[in-house]
């Protein structure tokens, strides 16, 4: 019976564990669909002048913010020398309650 117990507790922590997780990666997506939105013609011409944008997601939690930072990357045909370097593209700050509290668009790369 001992074993049973251990065995639903357990089972029980993981549930809970795979759920935090899974809420932490649906606000990435939340945050990360409003700062394309608010980007929108930023990202697009960083994507005209041939850069492959991506983004990522900081979250500060004794601020209470949470940072959205998108970059472009050189676009590289297989068998070629490309440089490996990254251009910020732009960035966007929201609050706790998911308010844009500032954004940047900048340091676009024409190639």
């Amino acid at each position: 019976m001992k074993k049973i117990k251990f065995i639903f507790l357990g089972s029980i922590f993981m549930l809970l564990f795979a759920n935090a997780s899974l809420a932490q990666s649906s606000n990435e997506g939340y945050y990360t669909g409003k700062a394309t939105a608010a980007l929108n013609s930023c990202l697009a011409e960083a994507r005209q002048s041939g850069l492959i944008v991506n983004s990522f997601v900081i979250t500060d939690e004794t601020t209470c913010t949470t940072t959205v930072e998108f970059y472009g990357r050189v676009n590289c045909p297989g068998n070629m020398l490309c440089p490996q370097v990254i251009y910020p593209v732009g960035s966007v700050t929201f609050d706790c309650n998911g308010n844009i509290t500032s954004s940047n668009c900048g340091n676009v790369v024409t190639l």
